[in-house]
């Protein structure tokens, strides 16, 4: 054999071994998925899709080579379909992330199908929920299904969507707890507006503020404990506009715009305006992975030094919290 011969034979070789190498590295790179957890956004990539949670906006985004997508209209109408590259945006309370085990294909002339190997899976959502909280009408149901899922790649996402799920589920009851407050509020209101309103007109003015009297107490007996600073401002009626009770523990009680907590002034931020100041405070929901702090507006209608005077004191008591928790004088926005 000649040397010419040996060098077609080794080139050869070398062209089949750079084709297996690359058909394994294909083959390695459809079955390789990752999770990237920065900044507060959560994403699950593999080779054909991934899914990215928005935590601020409460949503997630779906990206696919190719997928099958089902809108459904709430209010009843025909469905809108779309195949094929996609990019989904969905909200997060009520979403369901399901993934099938392999799919069948028949074998002729056999009873027993043939397993694909490959998974599926099938993403939905409604924004129903959302819409009513913002009273807006009707809204869709999606359905976004992906299919042709190797199964390391299937068993890797079972693991992200069983912690996307806690989340989801979380956001989901947080809603239908505002939406409930928001019906009973509203129906309080209506309630207490009409006895105000009877009581102001046989009374006068001192009844009023008699009334805001009793719904201090009220919420003070609620909070367990009487602050030390207060301030509130009332309608001639009798309904509060805002009230805030501060304790020297730094425990807080606040109410505006028709809602009230009871919580403490541990890592909250205070946003001083032309008119007002806005407190940002932690609710039930608050969480190390979940810092969405519930905003309140006060102190409109007051002279901008006894503002100050406040925020000082907000300031001062929210520290001596965050010290205490080993957070240092500084506080998550």
């Amino acid at each position: 054999m000649d040397v010419q011969s040996l060098l077609l034979i080794s080139g050869a070789l070398v062209v089949i071994a750079v084709c297996v190498f690359m058909l394994f590295e294909l083959r390695a790179r459809t079955l390789r998925t990752r999770v990237v957890d920065v900044q507060g956004t959560l994403r699950f990539e593999a080779h054909t899709f991934s899914i990215e949670v928005k935590q601020t906006a409460k949503q997630i985004l779906v990206h696919v080579n190719a997928g099958h997508l089902t809108r459904r209209p709430l209010l009843g109408g025909s469905d809108e379909v779309q195949q094929g590259p996609l990019d989904v945006t969905l909200p997060a309370p009520g979403l369901t992330i399901a993934v099938k085990p392999p799919e069948t294909t028949p074998r002729e002339g056999q009873d027993r199908p043939r397993a694909t190997g490959l998974y599926s899976i099938t993403v939905r959502a409604s924004d129903g929920l959302i819409n009513a909280a913002q009273n807006l009408p009707g809204g869709y149901e999606t359905t976004l299904e992906i299919s042709n899922i190797p199964e390391p790649v299937a068993k890797s996402l079972g693991n992200f969507s069983n912690r996307l799920q806690i989340w989801a589920d979380k956001m989901e009851h947080r809603l239908k707890a505002e939406l409930a407050q928001k019906e009973e509020d509203s129906a309080r209101i209506e309630k207490e507006a009409t006895l105000l309103a009877q009581s102001a007109a046989a009374a006068g003015p001192q009844n009023g503020q008699e009334l805001a009297n009793d719904q201090v107490a009220r919420w003070r007996k609620v909070a367990g404990f009487r602050g030390a600073h207060s301030e509130v401002s009332i309608a001639a009626n009798g309904k509060v506009h805002w009230f805030i009770d501060l304790a020297e523990d730094g425990r807080v009680t606040i109410h505006t715009n028709n809602r009230t907590i009871h919580t403490s002034l541990l890592g909250a931020s205070f946003l001083p305006d032309k008119l007002d100041l806005q407190i940002l405070v932690r609710d039930d929901y608050w969480t190390e992975e979940d810092r969405v702090m519930t905003g309140f507006r006060l102190f409109d209608g007051l002279p901008p030094d006894d503002r100050r005077v406040w925020k000082d004191r907000l300031e001062t008591a929210r520290n001596k919290l965050d010290k205490a928790a080993n957070l240092g004088e500084g506080h998550q926005r």
